[in-house]
């Protein structure tokens, strides 16, 4: 199986461009994008709040616990997850969904499913892929913490 996977470490700075993106706001310049469907795309984290405040509760969360937060200091990790589009095809709809909740569940047992905070599929581009972000919890500690592994 193919699968396509990138990450990027993010500051608190970097998280409404990241919000923005996977929302559709703002301008949007991907050509790849089609906004007829951007109605398919779905979030398995169900939650009232946007991206910034699920992030800025859990660095809140991490400062209180004894973790020390600075500007630099690297608070989300963005993860876009990848099925090339004849696979998907190939697969069809529900086993297309059923890994990309794989994806999470997998993500929320690594990293503690209160720390990811979004995995927004979209649905509207070529190729079915997911935003997937959590914040860098060390499970041992509960502090924050730049480099996973």
């Amino acid at each position: 199986m193919e699968l396509a996977w990138n990450t990027q470490k993010n500051q608190m700075s970097d998280v409404k461009g990241k919000e923005m993106e996977q929302d559709r706001k703002g301008t949007v310049k991907n050509l790849d994008i089609d906004l007829n469907r951007t109605h398919q795309n779905y979030d398995l984290v169900e939650s009232d709040l946007t991206l910034y405040q699920r992030v800025k509760e859990r660095v809140d969360f991490a400062k209180e616990t004894g973790s020390r937060v600075q500007k630099n200091s690297v608070v989300m990790y963005s993860n876009i997850l990848t099925v090339p589009e004849e696979m998907a095809k190939s697969w069809g709809e529900e086993k297309t969904k059923a890994y990309f909740e794989s994806c999470y569940e997998f993500f929320s047992g690594e990293f503690g499913n209160e720390n990811v905070v979004s995995a927004k599929v979209h649905l509207d581009e070529t190729s079915p892929h997911m935003h997937l972000h959590f914040v860098p919890f060390n499970k041992e500690t509960g502090k924050l913490k730049e480099n996973i592994s």
